[in-house]
């Protein structure tokens, strides 16, 4: 293209001949053009069969051009204590009764709850225990607190509660929300347990009054729907439902209008149906903590109760926080007493450790005031002792424990308008 357009540029650089000049030169140059044309051909076979043919040029290989690898961003990794409690990274939002539940690749959602001014949250976030750090999901499509969550089968949140009767589900693979539902009644401060079949139990809470109520729902995650099912022997709000190795489950204490029972029953999925267990706990409470321990039974501490005094004209209530505990046998109904926690204490976090310990986390005490102390149960010998302290005070924070059998200890209240957005992690 360029050696063109150069021989172009040249010929239109000449001017014309004259006439005559033109015809001598014609005649000069057809004469030359014969004697060359017959030189030609006489010596064609010999000029061919001696030159020296010219090498080919090769054509330069364009080089390949070598993608620049994309550099992997350093991860911030917070060191984890060899024991004891240590700092990781702050939550996206602070938030106190949040739910928290660990997922199947060993992250921890934190959903919902309430900011510092006691607004319920649509924002939900990831711990990564990997690098110690949060980080925000998509929204909720509802504020929600004093909701629930339970984790499906195949490694899904369904999230129900705190906001009419919707519901929803987090997704771990996009960290994503998807509506679902809706539930049959509008519930808040409900329990959501997953059952051995998949299905989820939700009991209980407060409707649109605040009476507590007696009746129940089952999620099918297969359909995506909720149906009725059988209603509790009670109105039950503020109670714990545990998953019992047998495949029922634990319902006990919790809030009947301004009073706090001591009663218990268990729910049959194969049934349907509720029944009131053999004993009652030895103390009335709402506002308990339960989990299931390795040997099967189930360990209830801590919560309140009211107790009236006066006449009906002066009555007079005063709440009571507890520091009792108790334990409760499937084999035979019955609750037994159990060696009480040194601190009185109302919600306080529960995280199964691996050695079949408890570590009891904070939680509110006497006068309605976070609490910042620990304590260990030991399954075996049936007693509390102290586990040291948080860095902050703590009230309606989450504890959880994670694949390493650190526990993750997440936000909460620390009284006044402060909503934490501070976490710390515990190894045994």
């Amino acid at each position: 293209m360029m050696i063109r357009s150069r021989m172009q540029w040249s010929l239109a650089k000449k001017g014309p001949a004259s006439t005559g000049r033109k015809s001598l030169l014609r005649t000069a140059v057809l004469g030359l053009t014969g004697l060359v044309v017959i030189l030609a051909v006489a010596g064609c076979d010999d000029a061919v069969a001696t030159k020296t043919p010219r090498p080919t040029k090769v054509p330069k290989a364009t080089p390949t051009p070598v993608a620049t690898p994309t550099p992997v961003p350093t991860l911030r990794v917070t060191p984890v204590p060899s024991s004891g409690l240590g700092a990781v990274g702050a939550l996206t939002d602070g938030r106190l009764g949040q739910t928290a539940t660990l997922l199947d690749d060993g992250r921890v959602l934190l959903a919902g709850g309430k900011d510092a001014l006691g607004r319920a949250l649509n924002t939900a976030e990831v711990y990564d225990p990997r690098t110690a750090l949060f980080t925000a999901t998509l929204t909720m499509y509802q504020p929600r607190a004093d909701h629930a969550a339970a984790k499906l089968k195949d490694g899904r949140v369904l999230i129900v509660g705190g906001a009419g009767t919707g519901a929803e589900i987090f997704d771990p693979s996009g960290n994503t929300f998807s509506l679902t539902g809706p539930m049959t009644t509008a519930r808040s401060g409900a329990t959501a347990t997953t059952l051995a079949d998949g299905r989820v139990l939700v009991a209980g809470g407060t409707g649109t009054s605040t009476a507590p109520l007696n009746t129940a729902e089952l999620f099918d995650p297969k359909t995506d729907k909720f149906t009725k099912t059988g209603s509790m022997t009670v109105g039950r709000a503020l109670h714990t439902a545990t998953l019992l190795t047998n495949g029922s489950v634990l319902i006990t204490g919790g809030g009947s209008g301004t009073a706090q029972l001591a009663s218990a029953e268990s729910y049959n999925p194969a049934t349907g149906k509720f029944k009131g267990t053999s004993g009652s706990m030895h103390s009335a409470r709402a506002g308990a903590s339960a989990i299931l321990l390795p040997n099967g039974q189930v360990l209830v501490a801590g919560g309140f109760k009211n107790t009236s005094s006066g006449t009906a004209f002066r009555a007079k209530t005063t709440s009571t926080y507890l520091a009792t505990a108790e334990t409760f046998n499937p084999k035979t109904g019955k609750f037994t007493s159990v060696h009480g926690m040194a601190t009185a204490r109302e919600f306080p976090a529960l995280a199964l450790l691996q050695n079949g310990n408890v570590l009891v986390v904070a939680g509110l005490g006497k006068g309605f005031l976070p609490l910042s102390t620990m304590e260990l149960y030991t399954t075996s010998k049936g007693w509390f002792t102290p586990a040291g302290a948080l860095s902050k005070l703590r009230a309606f924070a989450s504890a959880t424990t994670l694949q390493d059998g650190s526990v993750l200890i997440a936000g909460g209240w620390a009284g006044g308008t402060v909503a934490l957005d501070s976490a710390e992690r515990y190894t045994p």
